[in-house]
């Protein structure tokens, strides 16, 4: 078994060097109960929850014979590099071979500290799931062209923010190239991407 996490951009790559002890995966849907007067509560199925999976391990300062490979980074390159992850717009693959765990994901929370003495860093990694929204195509109607000459410009493209939204989702559906976020976090003057307010009409470049 391997534990290797890629970053959103394919370029960079890390694995564990020692795997950790154990990992623990939460899924499940959302349960709704409703009290009906005289028939009590009865459960309906909703959507399907964002998987989770935590493990912890430690990233060592030497090479020991349980070590899967040599010639690892430092402790605290491995830190440097998890929390850049944890700060970036873009999710990280979590790849663990020999198990059906293959997904993207975002960091939840990333704990870390020294053992006494060893200078080996104990870590904790807790991921949740990112989940491609699927939206469905707008239909548009094509109008006839007016006879009469016109001056004025088109109007922009503009698109309303849901519910689940990303600038990630938002680009593929518009361009086909979730790379191309970043041209309409500038056309609207967006400040933090992850903050995204439900409601919100940007306009597509």
């Amino acid at each position: 078994m391997e534990f290797w996490l890629v970053d959103g951009n394919n370029k960079k790559k890390l694995r564990l060097p020692v795997l950790p002890a154990d990992f623990t995966v939460e899924t499940g849907h959302q349960i709704n109960i409703v009290e009906v007067n005289d028939f009590g509560e009865y459960s309906r199925k909703g959507d399907q929850k964002l998987d989770r999976i935590s493990f912890k391990s430690f990233f060592p300062n030497q090479y020991y014979p349980f070590c899967q490979y040599r010639n690892f980074p430092k402790p605290y390159d491995f830190v440097k590099i998890i929390e850049s992850w944890e700060h970036n717009s873009l999710p990280f693959r979590l790849f663990i071979t020999n198990t059906n765990i293959n997904k993207l994901f975002f960091i939840e929370s990333f704990s870390y500290g020294e053992r006494a003495g060893s200078r080996d860093v104990e870590f904790e990694l807790t991921l949740v799931e990112y989940r491609v929204i699927t939206i469905p195509k707008l239909t548009t109607t094509v109008k006839k062209p007016s006879t009469r000459s016109t001056t004025s410009k088109p109007k922009p493209r503009t698109y309303k923010v849901v519910k689940g939204d990303t600038l990630w989702a938002i680009a593929r559906r518009f361009y086909n190239n979730p790379y191309r976020w970043t041209e309409i976090k500038a056309k609207n003057g967006i400040k933090n991407e992850r903050l995204l307010q439900i409601g919100t009409v940007l306009i597509i470049p």
